[in-house]
């Protein structure tokens, strides 16, 4: 399992969920056709998919059998940018399964006083 935050840096600096990676949304997102602006973020991307989730591409095609099994947050319940990177998990064959969201995000885990860690 692997605990992602789809923060980007500058709330990052203002701490984390301890034991989570930061991902920023933006380097899983897609835009509204489903495409990169440019390829170099298409290569993040899959760079990721392989590295840090455990994919594997064969014959063009990403296989999740082997990924890991994600547990995604953001700011809290008014941030869409986990909601929007599952959308797009989900449209290159990850595993529903394998894709866990914590709503509340950052907002809920500071509120009930759990501890926080920097990065």
């Amino acid at each position: 399992m692997l605990v992602v935050d789809s923060r980007s840096p500058e709330w990052l600096a203002r701490g984390t969920i301890p034991g989570s990676v930061n991902i920023p949304w933006n380097l899983i997102s897609v835009d509204m056709a489903g495409t990169f602006a440019v390829d170099a973020e298409a290569e993040t991307l899959a760079t990721i998919l392989k590295d840090q989730f455990g994919a594997h591409l064969s014959n063009g095609q990403w296989d999740f059998r082997n990924a890991k099994t994600l547990v995604l947050f953001c700011n809290g319940l008014w941030c869409p940018q986990s909601g929007n990177n599952i959308k797009t998990l989900i449209r290159l064959g990850y595993p529903t399964y394998k894709l866990k969201w914590y709503r509340g995000g950052m907002q809920d885990w500071v509120s009930a006083g759990l501890t926080t860690a920097n990065h």
